[in-house]
């Protein structure tokens, strides 16, 4: 069995023509057989801290190649 949590962050890009897009920056977190229940027992008290970790990590500089 795999238990799997995602949370993602998305931001828009634009090229030096004006092209646009959007970038994903994102954390997984896994779980595989016997440990995939106290992986889920612990991630509602986890997710909190999790998010706000996302959030308030710095994007990547991306840049777009034409």
């Amino acid at each position: 069995m795999i238990v799997e949590w995602n949370a993602y962050r998305y931001t828009t890009l634009k090229d030096k023509d004006g092209h646009s897009g959007v970038a994903l920056f994102g954390l997984s977190r896994r779980a595989y057989g016997d440990a995939s229940t106290q992986f889920l027992r612990a991630l509602k008290a986890a997710r909190p801290a999790e998010i706000d970790a996302l959030a308030k990590y710095p994007l990547p500089v991306v840049r777009v190649n034409d």
